[in-house]
């Protein structure tokens, strides 16, 4: 906090963060009061989700390649345009089923917009040693709005309806907008030019497919957001089925569920210092599961929301654990696209989760669609085996690119296919352990760009082994080796050691099709 724009942005954004909340109690409270069926009120949460899943991997790779000031402020702008608007729409009592949804859509679509510019300026914001405590805060602000803001909206609603949860949401995006327009950050030191839109989405897609620690954190978060959503999504139901109650009803398990999750949030740093993140995720996962039953089978109120307290404690603590490794878990360059795969991946698993259990209740009720969550969370740990989670907060992804010398021949950045060759020579006996180590490597290159990697044994002379692999034009092979860290020179260092003689013998090539000019030719 004592950074002043971070400070400022984190305030002004967990303002927002809660106006959102906010917005989404009171729309799923409106729904209930249309009369629709419980699949109508789980769709609620799914249209303020489904933006993220829809937008999230385009606005990742526009948080990477743009202005994240510029794109933070269109985004505010658009969702302030779009409240205000619904509370016009429902103080002349115009709302229906269907124009809410489609409102909460849009309001969607700008969350989905700002979260990844702005998680991917916090590591503009501060300092690499304060950076793991400002994607703490920046996880904690994000998960107590969602923890208490269901509370306040709760309290919004049962006080003067829907309309004034609307409203809040309306005002929430102008302190933003204040602290953004006053923000100047220094300008980017790009010595490329960006990458277009569709080759960034590709680079942030093949960075995470080829990035197995990521990978087992997407599909964990999906799975923990698939099963866990029951209870958020149905919580309307069971306060007005299950107790008997109204909106006051509502907001007492709202905030159960808020208090559990605030205190888990504070929280968060000590426990993961106290347990491996794989086995924090795994014990709170338990945890959430023998919770929701309990809601599914409590008849007093009293003992929902204690049990509702603790779910809350345990929400917080998987999704800010899985948040905080994808972050640790990649360099900048693509930490905005990551981080919106992360999006896609967690809250596309609530949102499907939402739809699901409220089609589960309205064919079999709400005790059995929770009941049913639980056990299939319960069920969902046994992925843990293969898809394990690694803490990573000691990887190094500082930029150590290697020094790439001027070729001889003159060459335009948009020239290629660019293919690079080379020559190793490893002694027979050391070749299993050269051939495991030099694909370890390949993998490291094509997650950066490289096509068509591949290695090579020379038949007439078996010690000498070739890397060969290629870059679209001479930019993107320059764009590729730029993105090399210093966790990443570790790995590509380490086949160094098996070759013998001097440094290995690389050879760049430029291709030529038929009909093109030799190099040097004026």
């Amino acid at each position: 906090m004592r950074f002043g724009t971070f400070r400022a942005l984190w305030i002004a954004t967990l303002a927002s963060y809660f106006g959102a909340v906010i917005q989404t109690v009171g729309a799923a409270w409106q729904m209930t009061t249309l009369g629709v069926s419980a699949d109508w009120v789980a769709f609620v949460q799914a249209a303020s989700l489904a933006p993220i899943v829809l937008f999230a991997l385009a606005s990742g790779a526009l948080a990477d390649i743009g202005d994240r000031r510029i794109i933070m402020l269109l985004a505010q702008a658009f969702g302030a345009i779009v409240s205000l608007t619904l509370v016009g729409v429902a103080v002349l009592g115009a709302v229906t089923p269907i124009n809410l949804l489609g409102f909460t859509l849009l309001i969607g679509c700008a969350a989905a917009l700002a979260q990844p510019a702005w998680q991917a300026a916090v590591g503009d914001l501060v300092d690499r040693k304060s950076l793991p405590a400002a994607i703490a805060l920046n996880a904690l602000s994000y998960n107590a709005a969602r923890s208490l803001g269901p509370a306040i909206g709760g309290a919004i609603v049962a006080a003067i309806g829907a309309v004034g949860a609307f409203a809040v949401n309306a005002v929430s995006y102008f302190g933003l907008i204040l602290v953004l327009l006053n923000w100047r950050p220094p300008p980017r030191s790009e010595r490329l030019p960006p990458e277009p839109i569709g080759r960034a989405i590709a680079s942030g897609l093949r960075y995470a497919a080829l990035s197995p620690p990521l990978l087992a954190l997407y599909v964990r978060g999906a799975l923990f957001g698939i099963c866990a959503s029951s209870v958020l999504a149905l919580l309307p139901l069971v306060a007005r089925d299950r107790l008997g109650g109204g909106p006051m009803t509502y907001g007492l398990l709202l905030g159960g569920f808020g208090v559990g999750s605030m205190a888990a949030a504070l929280l968060t740093a000590h426990a993961r210092q106290l347990m491996p993140a794989h086995q924090l995720v795994g014990v709170c996962s338990v945890i959430y599961a023998l919770v929701t039953a309990i809601v599914a089978l409590s008849p007093a109120l009293g003992l929902s929301i204690a049990a509702l307290s603790v779910a809350g404690g345990a929400w917080i603590l998987v999704l800010a654990t899985i948040g905080t490794c994808i972050q640790m878990s990649c360099p900048r360059w693509v930490v905005g696209r990551c981080v919106s795969l992360g999006q896609v991946a967690s809250i596309g698993g609530l949102s499907i989760g939402s739809v699901l259990w409220g089609v589960v209740a309205a064919h079999a009720g709400v005790q059995t669609s929770l009941l049913a969550s639980a056990a299939a969370l319960v069920a969902s740990l046994a992925f843990a085996f293969v898809f394990r989670i690694i803490d990573a907060d000691d990887a190094d992804w500082t930029a150590a690119p290697y020094p790439v010398p001027p070729p001889a021949a003159a060459v335009k950045g948009n020239a290629g296919p660019i293919i690079v060759t080379i020559e190793y020579r490893v002694r027979r006996e050391s070749a299993p352990d050269f051939l495991r180590a030099i694909h370890e490597v390949g993998r490291v290159r094509r997650r950066d760009g490289a096509r068509r990697w591949s290695v090579s044994q020379d038949l007439d002379d078996p010690e000498i082994w070739r890397e060969r692999y290629q870059s679209p034009t001479w930019t993107e092979h320059l764009r590729r080796v730029s993105r090399v860290t210093a966790a990443d020179k570790i790995i590509r260092d380490s086949i160094l050691r098996f070759h013998d003689g001097e440094a290995p013998v690389v050879i760049r090539m430029l291709e030529r099709p038929p009909g093109a000019e030799p190099l040097g030719e004026d």
